[in-house]
C-alpha cells in the first residue's frame, strides 16, 4: 500500500511535538479515569508510566508527527487498522495481527462491549485518536474503542462521529510489537 493511497481521505494540519500527541492521550484517558484504576492494578504508579511504557516499545517519543483531520470517518475509519495490544488480538483479532474496523465491529464480542456501546452512546463532539502509518495502512495507538465504535455505527447507518483528527507517524517498513503485558 503506498502512502499515497493510504492518506487518501485526511487533510494535513500542523505537525505536533510528542508531547503534544501524548496530551491527546491523556486528555481521552488519563489517571482520573477507569484507565488510572487499570494502570494501577497492573502495577504501575500512574496512567503516564503505563502508557509511556507502550510508547516506548513502540518508538513514539522520537518520531515525527502530524495531526490530519479525518474527511469522512464513516468512510476512512472502518479500514483504519486495530493496534499491537495484547488483549485486543486474543479477544477480537483472530489470526489476523492488524484487522481493519470493519472487522473487528463484526465479531461477536464487540456487540455487548461495554465500553465500545457507551462510547458509541455518547461520542464526543471533536475528538483526536492516534495512529501509525504502516505497510498494512493506518494501525490505531490511541482511541481503539472510539474506532470500533465508528465502524459499528457506520455499519448500523448511523451517524455518531462529527469532527475527528488524527495524529499519525510513520512506522512503516516496520513490524510493531504486541503490546500490554504485565508490570515492568
Amino acid at each position: 500500500m503506498t502512502k499515497q493511497s493510504i492518506l487518501k481521505g485526511l487533510i494535513p494540519m500542523e505537525p505536533l511535538s510528542w508531547e503534544q500527541v501524548f496530551a491527546f492521550w491523556r486528555e481521552n484517558e488519563g489517571d482520573d479515569s477507569h484507565w488510572g484504576l487499570h494502570a494501577r492494578s497492573r502495577g504501575f504508579p500512574e496512567w503516564a508510566a503505563w502508557r509511556m511504557s507502550y510508547a516506548s516499545a513502540l518508538r513514539l517519543p522520537e518520531r515525527a508527527w502530524r495531526c490530519c483531520r479525518v474527511r469522512d470517518p464513516y468512510a476512512l475509519v472502518p479500514t483504519f487498522r486495530g493496534g499491537p495490544y495484547r488483549t485486543w488480538k486474543e479477544q477480537f483479532y483472530g489470526d489476523d495481527p492488524h484487522p481493519t474496523f470493519a472487522q473487528i465491529a463484526r465479531h461477536p464480542g464487540i456487540w455487548t462491549h461495554e465500553g465500545v456501546l457507551s462510547i458509541a452512546g455518547k461520542f464526543p463532539e471533536e475528538t483526536t485518536i492516534i495512529g501509525l502509518i504502516c505497510d498494512s495502512g493506518i494501525v490505531i495507538i490511541e482511541g481503539m474503542h472510539r474506532c470500533t465504535a465508528i465502524a459499528f455505527a457506520t455499519a448500523a447507518c448511523v451517524r455518531i462521529a462529527h469532527d475527528l483528527t488524527i495524529a499519525l507517524a510513520d512506522a512503516r517498513g516496520e513490524t510493531l510489537p504486541i503490546i500490554g503485558q504485565s508490570v515492568p
